[in-house]
């Protein structure tokens, strides 16, 4: 796992406006954590009332909007891939061939990463293009799951070391901000991370949110349904 730069650090209330950036438009978000639990990131795409505009826009691992990245360091130019039983055979191969994305094209996940037997630094990964993103969006929300398919079903967040949600200028490299989770979380086994919205002036900002649930993936979903 490689080092990162963290940027400016951002604590709960505070938010990094992303027009302080010139021509921004390319932004990757990195949730890390270290130990051995596996965690499933996932982002929500939300009009003005907070809930999703259509199913395809809630962004996870098993999604079923699939993205063909031209290549792994080029992951936001591709194509949606349709599944095709005459080229793909099954479903389970289709989707290791292909990440998760957004309605718009605008919000592209990573490949699934497990944790790290060693306790080391995991990452799990989004991409956003800001011209991609359909006006009807006022808020895209990245959260985690802990994932329990593996007779995980007692770990919590509780057990996950150092979480932290990265931004990153994906076009020039430069670190942006970062928020350190820093609650003491028990039985939470979902995390809301920290979201981009657009504010009233019309600009994107990123604002952090650190906000435990029990449930897992299923409570997330819910709330944005």
């Amino acid at each position: 796992m490689s080092s990162f730069n963290f940027g400016k650090e951002l604590s709960k209330g505070q938010k990094f406006n992303f027009g302080k950036s010139d021509d921004l438009n390319k932004i990757r978000v990195d949730l890390t954590w270290e130990g051995d639990a596996d965690l499933d990131v996932c982002a929500f795409l939300v009009g003005d009332d907070g809930i999703l505009t259509n199913k395809e826009d809630f962004v996870f691992y098993n999604s079923d909007m699939r993205w063909r990245p031209v290549s792994e360091d080029n992951v936001t130019e591709g194509k949606i891939e349709l599944f095709d039983i005459a080229t793909h055979r099954t479903k389970k191969a289709w989707k290791s061939m292909t990440v998760p994305v957004s309605a718009d094209t605008s919000v592209i996940g990573s490949p699934d990463v497990a944790g790290d037997d060693d306790g080391g630094k995991n990452c799990e990964t989004m991409h956003v293009v800001l011209d991609r993103v359909d006006v009807k969006i006022r808020a895209i929300i990245f959260g985690a799951a802990i994932y329990t398919g593996s007779g995980d079903e007692n770990v919590t967040f509780g057990s996950v070391k150092n979480p932290a949600i990265l931004v990153t200028n994906e076009e020039t490299g430069e670190s942006l901000c970062h928020f350190n989770i820093k609650d003491n979380f028990a039985d939470e086994t979902a995390l809301e991370a920290g979201r981009i919205l657009l504010n009233d002036e019309g600009e994107w900002e990123f604002e952090p949110m650190g906000t435990g649930y029990t449930g897992g993936m299923p409570t997330l979903a819910d709330i944005y349904a």
